[in-house]
């Protein structure tokens, strides 16, 4: 999350979660309404980058797909 930049980041509706519903409610936002991001880090535990995935629906997640 935000608040601990090692783990997963999952918001299943972009418009509902308080983060994001400012932002993709602007007419210019991309149109994309589901968000999981993970972090990639090192074995020494260097953040490389994330691996996201979006979607233009809203998804539910399970804790086992995001462990996934």
């Amino acid at each position: 999350s935000l608040t601990n930049p090692h783990q997963p980041l999952v918001i299943e509706n972009l418009l509902e979660d308080e983060r994001t519903k400012n932002k993709y409610r602007r007419p210019e936002s991309a149109p994309i309404r589901f968000y999981a991001g993970a972090p990639l880090v090192s074995s020494r535990g260097f953040s490389l980058g994330t691996l996201c995935v979006v979607e233009k629906i809203p998804k539910p997640i399970k804790h086992n797909q995001i462990e996934g």
